[in-house]
């Protein structure tokens, strides 16, 4: 297991649609299709096409992490992620099923999804 140095970092309830959508924005600007993605007080989770090479995975995931937290600095100054975290291929359609499935219904999170997305504009 991974050892996680100092304090754990809780986000506020009224910071986490903030850091869902600067994550959402940046994915986006790097042309990666991003399905769905909670964010509860101590950890995040997302859906998203990315590269099957985890040193790009992680460069890219490392990235949208750096934006959210200097989106919120102000109000979540110092370490907000911890280093690195689980990157999970989805090898099926019902894996990625599975997987938007258990994203959309995390508890005391906010979520967005493509759909949701889609419903709004019609």
């Amino acid at each position: 297991s991974k050892k996680i140095s100092g304090d754990p970092v809780i986000i506020p309830e009224e910071l986490r649609e903030k850091i869902g959508m600067v994550i959402r924005k940046e994915m986006t600007r790097l042309s990666h299709h991003i399905l769905v993605i909670s964010v509860a007080a101590m950890h995040c989770h997302f859906l998203v096409e990315l590269p099957d090479d985890l040193k790009e995975i992680r460069r890219i995931v490392g990235e949208c992490k750096r934006k959210a937290s200097m989106a919120l600095r102000t109000k979540l100054p110092g370490r907000v992620w911890a280093h690195d975290g689980k990157y999970k291929g989805v090898d099926s359609v019902e894996h990625q099923r599975n997987t938007y499935g258990y994203i959309l219904k995390q508890n005391d999170a906010w979520i967005w999804s493509h759909k949701r997305d889609d419903e709004e504009v019609e």
